[in-house]
This record gives structure tokens, sequence and C-alpha cells, in this order.
């Protein structure tokens, strides 16, 4: 299950509107649009982590990929990771760090 860390710290996640496909190594998520969305539990609790993905878009459009928050519901956001295209067929990936 793509959902589920492999690794020491066993941080899970859950997926919301995603559908599991193949993926590159295993299984994958896919993403069907602006309410599709993965997230992890624990991640601030004084331990380091980090986040890999493969990204295989079917269209590119500005968007963004990976966001940080203190909560679920009724926090502030900050992008983390994201794209930015003005013409739909080229795009930059903008990465911003927050602490």
């Amino acid at each position: 299950n793509p959902t589920y860390d492999s690794g020491s710290l066993g941080l899970n996640g859950t997926g919301v509107n995603i559908a599991v496909v193949d993926g590159r190594i295993n299984q994958a998520m896919r993403f069907s649009g602006s309410s599709s969305y993965f997230y992890a539990y624990d991640v601030y609790s004084g331990k380091s982590f980090s986040v890999s993905l493969w990204i295989n878009p079917s269209s590119i459009a500005t968007c963004t990929v990976v966001q940080t928050s203190y909560g679920l519901y009724n926090y502030a956001c900050h992008n983390l990771l994201g794209f930015y295209s003005t013409t739909g067929s080229t795009m930059q990936i903008l990465v911003q760090g927050y602490y």
C-alpha cells in the first residue's frame, strides 16, 4: 500500500480521492484533481524525516505538490514544493522552506 511508510518511523498516512496504481517501484497514488490529497501524521514530533516522490503529470499546470501544516483543518498551509507554468508545455519547480 503506497500510504504506508516503510521507514523506521512508520509515519503512515491517508490518501483521499486517490487511486492505487502500478508505480515506478511497487504501487503509486494517482491524484485526480484538487480534491485528491495525501496526508501523513506526526512528522513534527522532534524527529527528522524525508519526503521522496516520483511525479508523472498527465498535464502541466501551476499547482502545489507538497504543503506543510500544523494540523489537518483550519491551520495555515505553507507550500513546500510546487510547479509553475505559464505555457502549459513547460514548468519550473518551486521549492520553499519553513521551519
